[in-house]
């Protein structure tokens, strides 16, 4: 690939960077929570990097513990919205990552991502923890 044409790659992934529907953001609805739209944007972006092939089955428990690590140092969120924020990053890298052929299952994904993120998760003495209650990750096609 030409320098130009790489350039011109990185240009048009900013702009869809910079594209977030914020009334799809259930992390942000409430006018009295510390998270912005920019600030799932900047983590989305980080996340992004971090996994530049998107979320998979295979990345996606790495993933959440990064963003939980993030959302559990948010002070006055409730643990109910850092999982809403968990789920808007996860949602936001789904829209902002090229999965190829697998692209179409996006709309899917998305759905399944608050199911996923609840399997995983559970909130004990006001924070998230990760559930290693009752085999919850064995129901995870990617733990058998």
């Amino acid at each position: 690939m030409s320098k130009e044409s790489e350039t011109l790659k990185t240009e048009l992934v900013n702009v869809v960077l910079k594209n977030v529907d914020v009334s799809k953001l259930t992390s942000v609805l409430d006018d009295k929570s510390p998270v912005t739209a920019d600030y799932v944007v900047k983590e989305g972006k980080k996340i992004i990097e971090a996994f530049p092939n998107g979320i998979q089955l295979e990345n996606i428990i790495d993933a959440v513990i990064i963003i939980m690590g993030t959302a559990n140092k948010i002070n006055n969120l409730s643990s109910e919205r850092k999982k809403d924020f968990i789920c808007d990053i996860l949602i936001y890298v789904v829209d902002n990552t090229d999965a190829g052929a697998l692209e179409s299952l996006d709309p899917i994904i998305k759905k399944l991502i608050p199911n996923v993120i609840d399997t995983i998760l559970h909130i004990e003495d006001g924070r998230l923890k990760v559930n290693s209650n009752n085999n919850c990750l064995s129901k995870l096609p990617c733990f058998h």
